[in-house]
This record gives C-alpha cells, structure tokens and sequence, in this order.
C-alpha cells in the first residue's frame, strides 16, 4: 500500500513538472524592430497561443520585457479572455519607421523591445519581475532571444533583427522547454484572436467561425457574410457543415431573415462562405446582433462553432461637433456615445485623426472640431479630406503625466465609415492677439480645440527642442518650439504657483498664481503624419504656419500640415558680453552642461566617446574665451572632475588669443550623476603678479544633513558651495580682493508632486520644497557667517540656484538668499532667512530689462543663472553691470552637435558681472593747442584745443579750461556731450571750462574758441592756456597743459604839432609862453596805448600839460630839464584829433639863449609813416625882468599837469 502512494505521489510530481515545461498557454511569437529601419511593420509585438482545450481568462496577467542582460522589467497588463487553439496578439511600441499597422491587436502595451535580443516573459499576475532571470514562480511562460541573453528556457534563440521576428515552431505548439529548440527566425505573422483556432497536433481538421458584421442600410436586404474555416485542408470527402441561425438582440424577420442549410468545403480547400440577409430600416436604434451556429459537422471537428453576426446601426441622431464641445471647458456629453458627421483634417501617425465639420454654427465660443482617438495609426477611412461619420464616446482625456492641464475632448471607441472624399478642408481661423496676450487664461483659446487654424507670421520665442546623445556628442530636433503671434512680446516667467496646478492649498497660505503665460503658441512641426521637423532658432520669422490645433502638456500647440508652406527667416545669433575694460574685474557663472570625460570613473557620470569630448571642448572653448570674453573668474557647474576641467583650461590656453592661462580647481560634492563645482581661475601675468592670486579654496557644507520627518537623515548638498578667496590685480600696482562662492542648488523638478513621500515626508513635493529651502538657508547662513566676521568682505554668490528671482509659491528660495524672503503665507514651504544685510540681486545690474533671463524653458524666458552681491561689492565700485552672453538659451538643441559654434553648449546661457574699480582706473589725458600766427585788429582769431584720452580707462567727469591772458567774450564750440560754462573774467584774464560725464578711452574731443581781434588789442600778442583734468588718476601729467598765441596786428598813422607861441621867434624871460599839440590818428586802425610825450630844456617846475580826458600823465625832470609822458586810456580812433596845451614861464638862460619844446607820439600800432610822429620848436630868450615872479601853471579846461 505504501509502495502504491509512492507511485502516486512520484506521478504527481512529473504532472507538476510537466504542467510548467508545457504550458497551456504560450508566447508563440516576439517581435522587437518594428517600426526600425528596413522593417515593413510600425510596432513591436508579442504573440500568444492557447495550445488547450479550453479558454483561458487573462485577466490579471501580463506580459514583461526585459534587456537581454538586465533587471529592470517593463510590464504590459492583459485583460479579456484567449480561445482554445486560438492566439492572442499583443502591441507593443512603435517606431518612426515601417509601412505597415499590426492587425487590430487584443491588447496594447508602449515597450520598446531590442529588435536584436531580449527576455520576454508571461506572467500570470500583474507585479513587475525583479532579478536577471526570474524563472518559476508566477512565470507561465519565458522566451530568451538572442544569442547572447543571459537567461531563457534552456538555451536562448538566434540573434533576431528589423525583419525577423522569433517564431514557435508549428503554428506555436511545440513547447520541449528549449527557446533554441522551439522557435525559429522568420518574416513577423503576427496573429490576433480573429484567426481561426486549431487544435495542436490534431489529424482531423478544426472548424471554426469567424465573427461578422454589417451596416443594415435603410432599406431592402444587405448580406452578411460568415466564413467557416478549416485548422487544414479537407480531406477526400470534403466537410459537409449543417448551421443555423438564432435570435441575439436582433430579431428574425424583421432584423435579418433567418437561415438554416448546408455548405460543404471541397476536398483541398479550407474554407467555404455562405451569406445571412440583413434588413434593413430607418429606426434609429442601438447595433444589434444574432447567433450563427454550427449544428453537426461532417469530416471535420468543431473547435470554435458560434459566430456573432452584428448589425451595426447606421441609422443614427447626428450631433454636431460643436454641440459636442459646447461652449466651456467640459463637453456636456462626457461619457455619451454619439455619432457626428466632418471632415478628416489631420492624421497623427499613432494615436488618432481630427475631425472638424464642414459648416461653422456660427457661435464663436464653441470649437467646430474635435479629435478621435484610435490608440494606434488612424485607419485608411480617415483620409485627409475624407468626409467621415463617426460613433464613439465622448471622453475629456487629462494625460497621467500632466494630471493639471485642461482636458482635451475626444471620441473615444470609434467606428468611423465614409461618407465622402475629396471634400475641401474647412479655411484656417487665424490666430491673433485678441485670443494670444499677455491677459489670456487656459481656457481662451478653447474655442479653437482641434480646429484648423493659422499664423501668417509667428516670432519664434525658443529653439527648437530636441534630443541629445551625450556618448557621440550628436543631437537631432523634435521640432518643438514656441512662438508668440504679432503684436505680443516675449513672455516672461512670473512670480506663483501655476495656476494649472489644481493642488489644494493649505489652510492660511495664499501663494501668487502664475498665469502660466498663455500668450505663448506651442508648435509641434512633426505631429502629423508626413510633417517635417522643423530646426530653428528664437527671434526667427515663420511664415505659413497653417494646420490643427492641439493641446499638449498645458499649452495649445498648433501642428502644422504636412504641406504647409512654412518659411523661416532669420534667428537668433550668437552674442558676446562686451568687452571688459582695463578698470574692470570680471567674474562669471557657466553651468556647462554634463561635462563628462571618455573615462569610466564609476562615480554616476555618463562616459562618452572621445570625439565627443573634443568637440564639447572646443565648443566651451569657443564660448568662454570669444563669448564670456575670458572672465577673471569662472564659477562652473555641472562638470565631472578636476581632470576635464584641466582640459578645457588646456583648450582655451590653446586656441584663445588672450591666453588667460585658467588654473582650475575642483572639490568632488555628493551628486550621485557624478557632477560638481569649481572654478576656473585666470593666471595670466600682469606686472609683477598673476591676474588672480588665489588665497584658498574652501568647500562648505558636504556632510550637512536634512532631518526627515521620520528620524532618518539625509545629506542636504548635492553639490555643496565652494568659496574661493582671491586677489585680483592689475598692472598699475593696485589689487582688489573679493570672494565668490559658486552654487548648484536642487532643481525644480516634482516641486509640485503630490505622489507619497518616502522618509516621513506627506508628498515627494513637500520634500523637494523643504530641501530646497534648507539649502538656501544654509547658503544665506554662510554668507552672514562670512559678513559678520568681516563687514568689508567682498562676497560675490553664483551659480545655477534653478531658482527664478521671484518668489515660485512653493518655496522663496532666491528670497532666503538675497535676505528678503517672502511672507510666510505666500509660499507652502516657508523659511526665515539668517540673513541680516540683503544682498543685491544681479537681475537689477541688468539695464534691459529684456535681457534678463538665462533659460528658456516651454517658451518662458526665466532666470535660473544668478549673481549675487552684498554691499561691500556695491559701495567699493565705480560702476557694476551682469550681463549674459547668447549663446544656448535662445537656440535649438540640435545646434549641440554642430561643431566649430559656441551655441547650445549647455542649455543655459553664462552670467557675468563686472565690477568697475576705481583704484584699476588710469586715464592718460593730453591736450594740444593752436592759434593763427597773427590777424588783424577787426578780424577773429580761432584757437583751438584738442583733448585726448590714451587710456587705458576712461576718464570720469573730464574738463578743459581754456584761459586767455585778456578780458574777452571768446565763442568757445564744444563736441557733443560736452558742456562749456560761460566766460569767466577776473584779474585780468578770461577762462571757460568745459566738461564731460567720461571721455573714453582712446577718444579725443576738439573746442575751437574764436576771438574778435577788437581795437584794445591791437598790437598786442592774446595768448591761450589750455589745460585738461579728470577724475581718474593720470600717470603722465606733462602733457595736461598747452598754450598757443597770436599777434594783433594794426596800421594808425600818427601825428603831432607844436602850434603858437611866440610870433617873432623869440619870447622873453619870464613871460608866459603857450603851445597847442594835436595828436591825430590818419588810421586806417584805431591806434591802442597811443601816447605822447612832452620834453624841454626847462626846470620841470615852469612847464604844464593840459590834456583832453581820457589820457593819464606824468611828469618828471629836474632844474634843467622836464619831461611829460601821457597814454591814452583808450584806442585813439582813426580820423580823430585830440589836442593838448601847453605853458611855460620862460625860465632866464644862463650860458645859452635858446629854449627847446619836443613832442613824440607813438602806439602799439604799426605806423607807416613816422616822419610826422614827432615835432620840435625852440625859441630864441631875451632879456630879463628887473623881478623874477613865481612861476604859475595856467589851468586851461581839461587835466593840466
């Protein structure tokens, strides 16, 4: 007896055993290129068959895929129910490629297989595999294909490819255990659950009958067509099959007509068709059905004998797409099946077709067109041009990975039959700013939803996106970019939350909402069947953009026909910061984009191939010393380590002019994608010193941790800051020392999730938010720690913070930095900033506010590259300006590949300050001047000065003080820019100074100053001092003064007489004796400092001088002899006669008797004639008075002397 249960249980085990090695059902086929290049078919496929004798329900199964050398599974879940013999067809991805749609499959999954080699498995419950090979258990079934895959059943298959596809021998029933054994390479057959079932191994042939259906039409009869169909051709005798029909929903004699008789298939052939009469009518009614079933059979077995006969109804209430639409957001038939009637528009190649009517119902709120979903390639009915009926179910679709965006009406489940073709297409509305502004909502361009739709003329307000391979260093476009329709200007990312994110939000917080900036029109040039993808750049002109519009990730997105004629003209070019002066200090930021070397370090970083890292060297190169224009001190992000740093130094030394010989530095952070920090720091001699004199190197912060709401800890800086204390020279001996502090900080990315958190955390979101905030804290702590320590300390804070300098509504956390975050209720994570002095944000040294962003992202310009400086930076400086070169946000991504350019290197744009130093600033200033050798009294006489600035600085608040030796009212003409004050006159002398905000350097500035020559400088030489001065210190001050002068020519022709006086020659001693002197100017000039003077052989005290006003006399003589000397105040004018008289007591004579009277004129003029310049008359004295009176002076009118 115990032998017996022995036996028993032995059988049992081999049962068991056989159960697994021979499963019911079976992955009959795999097929992973399609849609690759050279496959005929579109889709990746897995096959199954039922090799039992019953139906086996699959639901709560599923189908995994794995690499051929991996452990990470990608599922498909399979519902609904495989027949006895018969196969189950399972779609899978589909590529670019391929000409060809799978049949209708039973079930549809999104895996991209390998079309070369992999690990199919069956599973028959729905929890992803883990491991390599995970045999047993819930695997019902497992293929290995490939050569080289590293588990299968025994031993894997051959190496697959694009047109071969792995099949299991004999129609799917052989199963020894062995994938090598069971299956062979072949043209992919894929099968669906409509083919005919046969049973494995069966030597008399299986029947079966396949599902029909027909339209019932309005009138009369239409036949519907059942096949019979044979596992194998018949035998000798044929196969004799007696059927009958029987009541569904649909009813005999008014339905259909119903039938009972016999077909026979012939020897040889495997199939026979016979016909059921529909009837048709025009009740609208729900699609009806009845049974066509298989009574007996001769010579054959039945393995599948009832049919479902289907008379769909084409009698149907059709409701216009509009209606269906309605006029809000929601269709108000959501969940309904209705039928409407248009025109196919537009075709996607994967999922569906747009369908739009022909007429408009003339209310502008609702949208005339909508799209079907058919979750694979449209089929051919839907024709563009097509006229089309179509039943379906109306459904709003919100995408799982985007559940805050609008929701896009469609039709659901469709069957689609022609009504017509060749129909033209409804006319394109075109988009204006009346719909596309800075004011519109989500909702306003609605009433467009799947219409077509145009833009004569579109501002491209991104590049094109696209996809890169970091290991070749090649990059390809989507076609993707954004645009704004005219009149609208370039958005900007704004301050909030999103106001597509429908989160709740907590009790007490009241964040800003961002609009989301629905000014912007989304562009998808590759979203229709046969479309182009179009590779641009911003700042470009498209023309012709006409086609359908769609609704893509929370923003309308028009997708252009196939053949629209688009024109692009123009974009963006690439654009250089200026250039640095000689006063100035540059400092940068570069987040350079996975800077990864060719070498495997295992420390998370991509390896790529080494012609990829020569030509992302070169291009980093191109942008740092030609675009950044060689910064002082870069501040870099994103690269892998020291060594590739070392390179890209070593390639800049290489090819740029300025040779900035960087020295790099680098500490390793704790990003698990292996990138850091560091600085590129420039060496190059100035005077006697390197630019840069690097005093240290410090990371902070590495082994910081965030606390988690559940006790655990976790490291808070991914790429911990790293500050740098340096000293910056120049070669004028000054030097100025700064510190910068290069960040990294967590991106934005989930900052919205509302998943559940892990270690403690409610959300992944909240997470994200706590952590970024506590690095901005942390941040903002260092930098208080460092000016409390130091008050005068330079600090300079940069980097990528992937923080906008608004506040985001989830967490402020370029306001923790700056110090000035925002009110706790205006964001859901808040936290105080330790800050006690703001910083200054870099966004304000930007003077267009145009030009302050560093990342465009959906077609939003934003700031994610910042600098930050405190107040030691701004005081100590003459000037300060960021500013960022263009040369990756503006541009498409496909520019990555191109070799030789600087753009799209990384996908942000650098950031530099510079910072102006006054004790940098040297302004060499010069001046020269000229004058005319002479001019004539009446004429003018021009000065000129030119001033000149050799540099290097510019030179702030520079002047010129012209200063002539004379009063004078000089015309001064100055440059423009300039500003001259009026002429100052004092002690003599006249100055006018003039003075400009900077004279830059290598400028000049030229004045001319013009002169009337008038009569009081006649004869005189009028000379200029011109000297030059500015703010800024001047190493060689030789040469800040010159002087010119010119001579003031004039002709007079003077003249004096003596008249009267005695009448016989002679006059007596004693006696009164009295002259007449004119003076007269015969010009033709007036004659300036005219004098005359009066001599004789008298005692001064018996001579006096009377003149006319306006002259100034002296006397001076003795007891022998006198002497008079006037001058004119004034310019005697020409053609005028001033006369003077003169007295004399006629002194006595003693040893002569003789009395001498002389007179002189002269000026400073030139006098032609000098014979008339002097006169002369003597006198004979006789006699002598018995008394010798006192001498008297006559007064006669005027001044006597």
């Amino acid at each position: 007896m115990y032998r017996s249960i022995g036996r028993i249980l032995a059988a049992g085990v081999l049962l068991i055993a056989a159960g697994q090695l021979h499963a019911q059902v079976v992955i009959s086929q795999v097929y992973g290129g399609g849609g690759n290049s050279g496959a005929t078919l579109r889709s990746d496929f897995i096959e199954l068959r039922n090799n039992g004798n019953t139906a086996v329900d699959l639901s709560g199964w599923s189908v995994q895929y794995a690499s051929s050398s991996g452990s990470s599974w990608n599922r498909t879940n399979l519902s609904g129910s495989i027949a006895p013999g018969g196969y189950f067809l399972i779609k899978q991805a589909d590529g670019s490629g391929g000409t060809v749609n799978l049949p209708t499959p039973d079930a549809i999954g999104t895996i991209a297989m390998s079309g070369t080699a992999g690990k199919v498995a069956l599973v028959n419950t729905q929890t992803t595999l883990t491991g390599t090979c995970p045999l047993g258990g819930t695997v019902v079934d497992f293929v290995g294909f490939g050569s080289a895959t590293n588990c299968s059943e025994t031993a894997p298959t051959a190496n697959l490819n694009n047109t071969t596809a792995a099949l299991r021998a004999e129609d799917g029933c052989v199963d020894s255990g062995n994938n090598n054994a069971d299956f062979t390479l072949g043209a992919p057959t894929p099968r669906n659950s409509a083919v005919a079932a046969f049973t494995c191994g069966a030597t008399t042939p299986q029947l079966s009958v396949a599902d029909a259906f027909v339209d019932e039409g309005d009138s009369g009869t239409r036949p519907m067509f059942f096949t019979f169909q044979l596992s194998q051709p018949a035998g000798p005798a044929g196969v004799t099959v007696q059927y009958a029909t029987a009541n569904g929903t649909a009813t005999a004699g008014s339905d259909y007509v119903a039938a009972a008789a016999s077909v026979t298939i012939a020897a040889g052939d495997s199939t026979a068709t016979i016909s059921v009469d529909v009837l048709g009518d025009t009740a609208i009614e729900g699609d009806e059905s009845f049974v066509l079933q298989v009574v007996s059979v001769t010579g054959a077995d039945i393995a599948d004998g009832e049919a479902q006969g289907l008379i769909r109804n084409d009698d149907v209430a059709i409701v216009p797409i509009s209606e269906i639409q309605g006029s809000g957001l929601l269709s108000p038939y959501v969940g309904a099946t209705v039928s409407t009637e248009g025109i196919v528009t537009a075709r996607k190649f994967n999922n569906g077709f747009f369908l739009q009517s022909a007429n408009d119902d003339g209310n502008p709120d609702t949208s005339e067109g909508i799209f079907v979903f058919t979750g694979s390639a449209p089929p051919a009915s839907a024709t563009v041009g097509n006229r089309v009926r179509v039943t379906g179910t109306v459904a709003e679709f919100l995408p799982p990975s985007n559940p805050n965006q609008l929701s896009i009406t469609q039709l659901v489940t469709p069957t689609v039959q022609v009504v017509s073709t060749g129909e033209a297409l409804p006319a394109a509305v075109e988009l204006t700013s009346a719909d596309f502004n800075a004011m519109s909502t989500p909702g306003s361009a609605e009433k467009y939803e799947a219409m077509r739709v145009s833009v004569a003329s579109a501002r491209t307000i991104s590049g094109a996106e696209g996809n890169i391979s970091e290991t070749t260093g090649n990059a390809s476009s989507t076609g993707v970019f954004y645009v704004t329709v005219p009149g609208v200007d370039r958005p900007f990312r704004e301050a909030g939350i999103d106001i597509l994110d429908a989160s709740p939000l907590p009790v007490g917080k009241n964040p800003p909402r961002f609009d989301g900036n629905q000014e912007r029109l989304m562009v998808r040039s590759r979203g229709l069947i046969g479309a182009p993808a179009l590779s641009l750049d911003a700042d470009a002109e498209v023309t012709g953009l006409v086609g359908v519009m769609d609704y893509f990730s929370g923003t309308w997105a028009l997708l252009p026909d196939p053949t629209a004629a688009i024109a692009v003209n123009g974009g963006k070019q690439p654009t250089a910061v200026a250039d640095a002066g000689y006063e100035d200090v540059t400092i940068a930021g570069f987040n350079l984009l996975r800077f990864f070397d060719e070498i495997n370090d295992s420390n998370g970083a991509a390896t790529i191939r080494a012609e990829a890292l020569d030509k992302r060297l070169t291009k980093g190169a191109l942008a740092i010393c030609d675009y950044l224009k060689s910064p002082d001190i870069i501040g870099v992000v994103e690269v892998e380590n020291l060594r590739v740093l070392q390179l890209l130094s070593d390639r800049i030394q290489a090819t740029c002019t300025n040779a900035p010989l960087y020295v790099p530095y680098l500490v390793q952070g704790n990003d698990v994608g292996g990138i850091n920090v560091g600085f590129l720091v420039n060496t190059r001699a100035v005077g006697a010193n390197a630019r840069v004199e690097v005093l240290s190197v410090e990371q902070y912060g590495k082994n910081t941790v965030l606390n988690n709401p559940d006790g655990s800890t976790s490291l808070l800086n991914d790429r911990p800051p790293l500050v740098l204390r340096a000293r910056v020279h120049q070669d004028n001996g000054a030097s100025y020392p700064v510190t910068v502090i290069v960040n990294h900080l967590r991106s934005l990315n989930d900052i919205e999730s509302n998943e559940p958190g892990s270690s403690g955390w409610a959300t992944a979101g909240e997470r994200v938010r706590v952590k970024r905030a506590q690095q901005a804290v942390f941040l903002a702590q260092l930098i208080e720690d460092l000016q409390q320590a130091n008050p005068s300390e330079r600090i300079v804070a940069l980097g990528d913070f992937n923080a906008f300098e608004v506040n985001d509504g989830y967490a402020d956390v370029m306001g923790i930095i700056r110090g000035e975050p925002a009110a706790e209720d205006q964001v859901l994570t808040y936290a105080a900033s330790p800050l006690t002095t703001p910083l200054i944000g870099g966004e304000e040294l930007i003077p267009d506010p145009a030009e302050r962003y560093s990342y465009v992202f959906g077609g939003n310009a934003q700031t994610l590259d910042h600098v930050l400086v405190n107040e030691a930076v701004v005081l100590d400086a003459f000037d300060i300006e960021v500013d960022h070169p263009r040369i990756n946000a503006d541009f498409g991504v496909f520019n990555y590949a191109t070799p030789g350019v600087p753009t799209r290197i990384s996908d942000h744009d650098p950031v530099r300050l510079r910072i102006s130093v006054p004790a940098f600033r040297t302004a060499d200033l010069g001046i020269v001047a000229t004058a005319p050798g002479s001019v004539q009294v009446g004429e003018t006489a021009t000065f000129t000065a030119t001033v000149s600035n050799a540099g290097p600085s510019d030179a702030a608040f520079a002047s010129v003080a012209l200063v002539f030796d004379a009063l004078l009212s000089p015309s001064v003409t100055a440059p423009a820019g300039w500003t001259c004050d009026a002429p100052l006159q004092d002690a003599g002398a006249t100055t006018v100074t003039c003075t400009v905000p900077v004279l830059a350097a290598g400028a000049s500035a030229s004045f001319t100053a013009e002169v009337i020559a008038g009569d009081t400088l006649g004869g005189s030489t009028l000379r200029m001092v011109a000297a030059t001065t500015s703010q800024v210190t001047d190493p060689a001050n030789a040469n800040n003064q010159a002087s010119a002068e010119v001579a003031i020519i004039a002709n007079a022709d003077l003249s004096v007489r003596l008249l009267g006086g005695p009448l016989f020659g002679h006059v007596r001693s004693g006696t009164l004796a009295v002259l007449v002197i004119p003076v007269r100017n015969d010009g033709p000039d007036a004659a300036n400092a005219t004098t005359l003077s009066v001599t004789g052989d008298a005692p001064i005290a018996n001579a006096a001088l009377v003149g006319p006003s306006g002259w100034t006399c002296a006397r001076s003589g003795d007891a022998d002899s006198f002497r008079i000397d006037c001058t004119r105040n004034a310019p005697l004018a020409a053609g005028r006669t001033e006369f003077f008289g003169f007295a004399m007591i006629v002194p006595p004579r003693v040893g002569k008797d003789t009395l001498t009277i002389n007179a002189e004129v002269g000026s400073s003029a030139t006098d032609a004639d000098l014979s008339d310049n002097t006169a002369s008359r003597s006198f004979r004295v006789i006699g002598a008075n018995r008394v010798t009176p006192a001498p008297v002076r006559p007064t006669p009118p005027g001044h006597a002397w």
